[in-house]
């Protein structure tokens, strides 16, 4: 499958024949360090995403008796999949 066209930065920093010999697991993994790489300033949060941050935190702070652990999620993920 072949990309749509590239930034040319990306084109003189990675060669699209470079790219297309890595696995999809090392392509998830670049994916990763590229978006690490990236600071909080370096990209910002809309205003939506700001107020749907705010209101799910908020809703957290009502309802943290009702909150699961991860390991829980696990279990229950786990003992769906039976």
């Amino acid at each position: 499958m072949r990309s749509r066209a590239r930034a040319p930065i990306l084109k003189s920093m990675i060669a699209q024949d470079q790219i297309d010999r890595l696995t999809a697991t090392e392509r998830l993994e670049l994916i990763e360090q590229l978006w690490d790489s990236l600071s909080d300033a370096a990209v910002p949060l809309t205003e939506a995403q700001a107020q749907e941050l705010e209101d799910r935190l908020k809703s957290f702070d009502q309802e943290k008796s009702k909150a699961v652990t991860w390991d829980e999620i696990q279990a229950d993920w786990d003992a769906r999949k039976r």
